[in-house]
């Protein structure tokens, strides 16, 4: 709430100012109405909303789905997640300076830089993503008895954690390509995009026998589908898709 009143506070300085008009000029010289930057921003946040309601969904779902195999399977499954999230807040650390440079970039209606920023941005994530692999892959010996001395538990995380090591660049090329699409405004896609993901993970996830499928399958399917819609977006904003071009004519 209190951000929410920040960035209103902002957003009203922005019009009423030393002049007191209603519009402002876009860099392009756009005349910009108060009308229309809240409804770009209602917009994007009624498809950031949906984005991270689906995914907030999939991961309870999968939360459920791995209960129902029994205790150690959901602890498992538990563990397997918090460790996840300790590299996946390491990836997406990089998806803010991507988001930011594209957004840049497209401001100066540059597309050369547009698709410089995107090639750079996808390297670096691509390398990311390898060397968070190999990490992984290194500690995942030792990680199992770090967090529980059950060995059931042991067993399940020992089918999991290379599933997860493997995953690692597949998840970084995701949060950087969704930064990239973000900072070209491709909100609606992403949100829908993300959607249409959760749905086909929650399909595979009701359908799977093991913790094992829930990760190999579903958690993989939603990353794909994230993944694709995003590239959708990026190819979009980098105007190689004649027919959805919506910046660059």
């Amino acid at each position: 709430v209190i951000g929410a009143l920040v960035y209103a506070h902002f957003l009203r300085k922005r019009f009423d100012g030393k002049t007191g008009q209603d519009e402002v000029k876009n860099t392009d010289s756009t005349v910009l109405t108060k009308g229309k930057i809240l409804a770009t921003i209602a917009k994007a946040n009624a498809s950031m909303i949906l984005k991270q309601g689906s995914l907030l969904f999939t991961w309870a779902y999968a939360t459920k789905s791995a209960a129902k195999f029994g205790s150690e399977h959901v602890a498992a499954h538990q563990v397997a997640l918090s460790f996840w999230m300790l590299f996946a807040y390491i990836l997406d650390s990089l998806s803010v300076g991507a988001q930011i440079l594209l957004s840049k970039a497209r401001t100066r209606k540059s597309l050369d830089e547009v698709r410089s920023v995107t090639k750079y941005m996808t390297s670096v994530a691509t390398i990311q993503g390898l060397v968070i692999t190999l990490i992984i892959a290194g500690l995942t010996p030792h990680v199992p008895s770090f967090f529980t001395k059950d060995a059931a538990v042991i067993a399940q995380l020992k089918t999991l954690l290379p599933i997860i090591s493997i995953q690692q660049i597949l998840i970084s090329l995701t949060f950087v390509m969704e930064a990239l699409a973000a900072g070209g405004g491709q909100f609606a896609l992403l949100g829908i995009g993300t959607a249409v993901s959760a749905f086909a993970a929650i399909t595979l996830m009701s359908s799977a026998s093991s913790v094992l499928e829930i990760w190999n399958g579903g958690i993989l399917a939603m990353f794909l589908g994230r993944f694709a819609a995003a590239t959708l977006g990026v190819l979009n904003v980098n105007a190689l898709l004649p027919r959805f071009q919506v910046f660059f004519h």
